[in-house]
């Protein structure tokens, strides 16, 4: 599974040659990362993402969401900076009666140097962060998570799976492309370039865990497919050292719900729309694919 996601690198080169066919994907790569967004207005630059992609499903209909599902735009707090150092979802409690989620956006320091305040600024460039924004925020986890926590399962507001859970915020930032909310080429290369990082994980993750890959190794492989920087390569791999499973959990969930959405459209026909089945896949919570998989093709 994890080799065929690597196709993904294949589907860069169509990008490519639509960008710059003289260029090859790293250097492509390395010419998007070099955009550098303005680093005054960083908390404004992400709120205009959360606000545009919001009226993006509203006005497409991909998703029936509430009146009432705020998304908080805030520096991030300053004791887990070192944790986060570029942005994060915070969501509220699952039985809080407000369920007004955080998206954290990490300020960048101004008492460093100016090598380090220039890597900091590559990973808050416009094409990934915005493709970040539609992860962390609108259609990704704080729609589902929002949504999870309306239900009156008590059961389903607290228990979750995490290939549920990052399968949907992956699965949303292709499902966006494909509904034409990105018009530029380099959010596509962007976005499959996030993809092959994802699918690194699923090598590692099972590798790592197995004994058949070493930390260094694991490292390797990140910055030499993934295109990863050394420091950030060390400190995903230390991340996935203590949460097996987890990693894999992305590319697996999204493939899952690709899949599901495939069968879906098969079975309903005429009947089935984009919004009504992420509306009833969303209004299931966050439970296991299998048991998702009986609900919406079972249980019609």
């Amino acid at each position: 599974m994890s080799q065929k996601s690597f196709s993904s690198s294949r589907r860069s080169k169509l990008s490519r040659r639509t960008i710059d066919s003289e260029k090859t994907v790293p250097e492509l790569l390395e010419e998007i990362k070099s955009t550098l967004p303005p680093v005054k207005n960083l908390l404004e630059v992400y709120r205009d993402y959360v606000k545009i992609s919001e009226q993006f499903i509203r006005h497409n209909k991909l998703i029936t969401l509430p009146d009432d599902i705020a998304l908080e735009v805030i520096p991030t707090p300053e004791f887990v900076r070192h944790t986060f150092p570029y942005a994060a979802y915070s969501p509220p409690a699952p039985l809080d009666n407000s369920q007004r989620g955080q998206y954290w956006v990490t300020p960048i320091p101004v008492d460093i140097t100016p090598e380090d305040r220039a890597l900091l600024q590559r990973n808050h460039n416009p094409y990934q962060a915005h493709l970040i924004s539609l992860h962390e925020g609108f259609p990704g986890h704080h729609v589902q998570m929002t949504l999870a926590a309306s239900l009156s399962s008590r059961v389903r507001k607290l228990f979750d799976s995490n290939v549920f859970l990052e399968g949907w915020a992956l699965y949303c930032e292709e499902m966006m492309w494909e509904q034409g909310y990105f018009k530029d080429v380099r959010y596509r290369l962007m976005q499959l370039y996030l993809e092959l990082w994802r699918a690194c994980r699923v090598v590692i993750d099972v590798k790592l865990h197995t004994g058949l890959m070493s930390f260094t190794e694991a490292v390797n492989l990140l910055v030499e497919t993934a295109q990863l920087d050394k420091l950030s390569a060390i400190a995903e791999v230390k991340r996935y050292s203590q949460s097996p499973t987890q990693p894999l959990s992305y590319l697996v969930g999204k493939r899952q719900i690709l899949s599901l959405r495939s069968d879906c459209e098969k079975l309903w026909g005429d009947r089935f729309s984009l919004c009504e089945f992420h509306d009833r896949l969303l209004g299931l919570g966050s439970v296991p694919m299998n048991l998702a998989r009986t609900a919406l093709l079972e249980h019609l």
